[in-house]
C-alpha cells in the first residue's frame, strides 16, 4: 500500500503531532515525576521493545496498581504514553500505509511492566522475575522454539493457533520426563439455529458474533447452521443487518469494524473470498475497502457465504477474518453432526425453543455455549464470572480458564505421611 498524496488528511497530521505530544508528556512525567533514571533496566526495556535482542521484563504492573491506591499516576503516565503510541502507529498506517502492530505491542506491553526492574511499584506476593516479558519476532520460531527446548521449563501454557500449540505439545513430548503442557488453541465455533427461533433475536447475535472484533478472535461465530424452514428469512435478515455495519477507525465509538491485524490477514481475506465464491455465492460483502483513507489500511468489508457445501475445507478452516459462511439443513440432528464433526471445541450457539435448548446443551462440544443470546451467538464471555476454554483442539485440558479447576492444573500434589518415633 503505497503513499500518495490523498492519503494525508488533516486528520493523519493530527494524530501524527498529537502522538508525539502524548508520548513526550507520558516519557516526561515518567523521568520526572516519577524519578526513573535511565540506567541498565531502561536499556534493557528498550532493547526488548524493539525485539532486536530478547530480554526478560516485569508485566505486572498494571495488576499491581489495582490493588494500590497510590497507583493512580502509574495509570495516568502509562496512559499517556500508550495513548501517545497508539495515535503514531495510526497516523503512520495512514499516511505510510506502514503495519507496526508487533513493534508497538512489545512497547505497550513492556512500558506496563516497569516495576520488577525499575522498582516503581512493589507487591510482595509478586516476587522480582516471577513475571516475564520476552518479545520475539513475528512468526520466526526461534525464541519461542528456545524456552520450549529448554531443560530449564518445568511446563508451558500457551495460547494461539492450533498448529502452533500441536507442535509445542509434541516437542515437550520428547523431554525427559512428563512437564505439564496446557494449551489454548483456536476456535471454528458453530451457531444452529432451530425452525422455532426467533430470528431477530439470531440475527442480531449472529451479526455480533461474526464481525465483532473483525471476526478476530478464537470465539468468533463463523458457522451458521440454519434449519431449511427459516433459511431464506434469516439469510435475508442477516445480509441486512450486515450491510448496516460502519467501517472505519477504530478509536471511533460509531465504527463497528476497524483493520484487519496485518497484511498476512488481508491477503488471507482476498484467498478466502474468491474460494467461496467459487464454490458458492457471497451474499454480501467478499471486497476490501479502498475509499478514501481507508484505502491506506488493511480494511475488508463483512462477508456472508452461502451455498458452500459443507465438504468444502473452510467449513473446517478457522479464517480468522470478517467472514461466515450459512449452511442449511433439513433438521436439528443433522445441524448437530456437522457442528461437531470439526476438531475444535471452542465456543458454540443455539436458537430455538426451551426444549432444544436442553438438546443443544446435552449434544454439543464445546467449553461454551450460549442459547437465545442477542448479544453474541458464540462470543460474550464475562472474565471473572464464566470460565473460558474448549474441548478436543481448543484445548488440551478440557478445563476452562477462571474455573475451580483451572489453578490446580499448574500444582503438583503431595501426600504426606508421617510416623512420630515411639519415644
Amino acid at each position: 500500500m503505497g503513499m500518495t498524496s490523498s492519503a494525508i488528511s488533516l486528520q493523519s497530521i493530527f494524530n501524527f503531532l498529537g502522538g508525539i505530544g502524548l508520548f513526550l508528556l507520558g516519557m516526561r512525567l515518567m523521568t520526572d515525576g516519577l524519578k526513573v533514571a535511565a540506567g541498565p533496566a531502561l536499556r534493557g526495556l528498550l532493547t526488548a521493545a524493539t525485539g532486536s535482542t530478547p530480554r526478560a521484563l516485569g508485566a505486572g504492573a498494571l495488576i499491581t496498581a489495582l490493588v494500590q491506591s497510590s497507583s493512580a499516576v502509574i495509570f495516568a503516565v502509562i496512559g499517556f504514553v500508550n495513548a501517545g503510541l497508539l495515535s503514531l502507529a495510526q497516523a503512520v498506517g495512514l499516511i505510510f500505509g506502514a503495519n507496526l502492530g508487533t513493534t508497538l505491542t512489545s512497547w505497550i506491553v513492556a512500558l506496563v511492566g516497569f516495576e520488577f526492574d525499575l522498582g516503581l511499584i512493589s507487591m510482595p506476593a509478586i516476587a522480582a522475575g516471577m513475571m516475564l516479558w520476552l518479545s520475539g519476532k513475528g512468526r520466526r520460531p526461534a525464541l519461542g522454539q528456545a524456552l520450549v527446548d529448554s531443560p530449564l521449563v518445568d511446563g508451558v501454557t500457551f495460547t494461539g493457533s492450533f498448529d502452533v500449540g500441536m507442535k509445542l505439545f509434541q516437542d515437550f513430548g520428547h523431554r525427559n520426563y512428563v512437564r505439564p503442557v496446557i494449551l489454548e488453541l483456536g476456535g471454528k465455533n458453530p451457531t444452529i439455529v432451530s425452525r422455532n427461533a426467533n430470528l431477530e433475536d439470531a440475527a442480531a447475535g449472529l451479526v455480533r458474533s461474526a464481525f465483532g472484533l473483525q471476526g478476530q478472535k478464537c470465539s468468533a461465530g463463523s458457522r451458521i447452521i440454519v434449519e431449511a424452514p427459516v433459511h431464506d428469512e434469516l439469510v435475508a435478515r442477516l445480509k441486512e443487518l450486515t450491510e448496516k455495519l460502519s467501517i472505519g477507525d477504530p478509536t471511533d465509538r460509531k465504527t463497528f469494524l476497524g483493520p484487519v491485524m496485518n497484511r498476512a490477514s488481508y491477503e488471507d481475506f482476498q484467498t478466502f473470498s474468491k474460494e467461496l465464491a467459487g464454490a458458492g455465492r457471497i451474499v454480501t460483502g467478499g471486497e476490501l475497502v479502498t475509499s478514501g483513507d481507508l484505502a491506506h489500511g488493511y480494511f475488508c468489508q463483512p462477508t456472508l457465504a452461502a451455498d458452500v457445501p459443507f465438504s468444502q475445507r473452510l467449513w473446517q478452516h478457522e479464517m480468522f477474518v470478517p467472514i461466515a459462511t450459512i449452511g442449511k439443513v433439513n433438521s436439528l440432528d443433522e445441524g448437530m453432526e456437522i457442528a461437531n464433526s470439526v476438531k475444535y471445541g471452542l465456543t458454540s450457539g443455539f436458537y430455538g425453543s426451551e426444549t432444544e435448548v436442553e438438546w443443544f446443551f446435552e449434544n454439543i462440544q464445546s467449553g461454551l455455549a450460549y442459547a437465545n443470546r442477542p448479544q453474541g451467538s458464540t462470543t460474550g464471555a464475562w472474565p471473572g464470572f464464566q470460565p473460558f476454554g474448549g474441548w478436543k483442539g481448543s484445548g488440551s485440558s478440557g478445563k476452562n480458564a477462571g474455573g475451580h479447576y483451572y489453578l490446580p492444573l499448574y500444582m503438583h500434589e503431595q501426600i504426606h505421611t508421617f510416623v512420630k518415633p515411639k519415644k
